[in-house]
This record gives C-alpha cells, structure tokens and sequence, in this order.
C-alpha cells in the first residue's frame, strides 16, 4: 500500500482551503462512516493511503507553466542565475514580505539563501577518537538519557488521575484549529495537516480513543506515550558525543492534542 505523500503540497491547499484539500477531507470522511478503528495507529493506517492518493509524491512537481520537466530546470537556473548576479530578486521579495508583515514569506527568502543541506549522519566518538559502532552508540545513548529523563517524580498523584473526566470533540476541534501546520511529526503518523483539516471527523475518534482507554484504569494508548528522538548539533559542536546534540522528540499529533485539553483543564 503506498504511503508516502507530498507534505509540501499537502501544506499549500490546506493553507489556502483548495478544492484539492476539500476533496481529500470529503474521502476521509466517507470513510470512516462505518469503519471500525479503535487505536490511535489504526486510524493513521487508514488515512495514509487515502492521503498518498491525493497528494502523490513525484520526483517531478509541477509550477506554474512549467509543465515540461527541462523548461522548469532551465527556468529555475535563470531565476538563480539573476537573484545571484543582479542581486536584486531575492531582497526585492525579502523587503515585500517584510513591509507585508509575511512571516512565511520571510522563511520563503531564507530558505532560497541558504537551502537545506543534506542531513549529516550522527557518528558518536569515544575518548580515544575512535568512531563507535551501532551498538556501542546505543549504549552510550541509552545510558545518556537515562540520566537526562529520569530525573525528578511524576507530579501527577493516583488521586488526581483518578478523577472522572469527559473530553468534548467541540473541545478538541478548538485546539486543532490552532494546529501549525508546519511541526514535524514521526513519519509513520499523520501531519498536522491533516488533523487540521479534518479535525471534525478526526476529534470524535480522539475522544473514542480516550474514553476506551480510561475505562479499566487511567492509561493512555501506547501511540499517545512514545516519542521519537531526532538528535541536532548543538551550536559550535562537533556532535561527537550525546551532551553535543539537542534532543528533539516527535510524537503523534492526536495525542498532543489531547494532552494539550487536558493541561488547559487543570
């Protein structure tokens, strides 16, 4: 089943509401009339598909009029070649979109100035120097946030947890409308986008979610309590060693959002 999409395009008609995303929503809501999904993961692995078929990805996107593969080449080495050698393109869109207050606009520039480079693989080092082996880097990752994350109690009491709680989907509708559509998420889940789009077919699925789980005793499904950790160089380090990268930990938007209702509740 294919489930790779195009997040970029996927974020452009959400953005500007295309009938491209009205007809994605429409199908996802179709659906899941009738369809039994009980798990947080269940309803990711029903939606991608779904979500691959409208949005594609394709090695070659399409602009503008560009429709030939070579035309939109030579037309993207033109506009570089003048923003680089007149040097007027590019800050005449950076000042519009200042003036314009474009926030997005902005990052649009930036990202023409300095592309994203190519990702840089973690090779942690010993004391010696010596690059470590897959194993050894797991050792020395487990034992490093071991110490990082295990610090400190659980604030939560059995008392509190204990307390009976309904979530709304109105509720949750709320806090998906206030989705940025930009946050990265572990790739196996669906994107914010998504969320956002379809929060209200989506939010009652998220409260089935909870309740189910809150049944026997209070717990959360397994999808909502994993993290996916992406490590980043620190500024100025070498990322030779754990305390020389930035944790940064993905989880599933579905459960973020409920976790964020419920923050707003106590």
């Amino acid at each position: 089943v294919q489930t790779t999409f195009d997040l970029a395009r996927l974020r452009d008609a959400v953005g500007a509401g295309s009938a491209e995303a009205v007809a994605f929503s429409e199908e996802v809501n179709r659906s899941l009339d009738g369809a039994r999904i009980d798990t947080p993961q269940a309803l990711n692995e029903h939606v991608m598909p779904i979500l691959a078929r409208h949005f594609p990805k394709l090695g070659i996107r399409v602009y503008g009029s560009c429709v030939e593969p070579l035309a939109w080449v030579l037309h993207l080495a033109c506009t570089v070649f003048l923003d680089m050698f007149l040097g007027t393109g590019v800050f005449l869109l950076a000042e519009n979109a200042y003036r314009r207050g474009d926030q997005k606009g902005l990052f649009e520039v930036m990202r023409r100035l300095a592309p994203k480079q190519r990702k840089a693989k973690v090779q942690l080092r010993g004391d010696d120097g010596r690059i470590l082996s897959n194993a050894e880097e797991l050792s020395v990752f487990t034992e490093y946030c071991r110490g990082l994350f295990s610090q400190g109690q659980c604030v939560a009491t059995s008392i509190l947890l204990g307390q009976p709680f309904r979530l709304e989907a109105v509720a949750l509708e709320q806090h998906m409308c206030k989705l940025s559509i930009y946050k990265s998420v572990p790739a196996h889940t669906l994107p914010p986008a998504v969320w956002k789009l379809c929060r209200q077919a989506l939010a009652p699925l998220l409260v089935q979610f909870a309740d189910k789980a809150w049944q026997l005793r209070p717990s959360a499904p397994s999808l909502w309590c994993d993290s996916w950790l992406v490590w980043l160089n620190k500024v100025g380090k070498q990322g030779r060693s754990p305390d020389e990268l930035r944790p940064i930990a993905l989880q599933d938007t579905g459960g973020k959002i409920v976790t964020k209702h419920l923050a707003s509740l106590l």
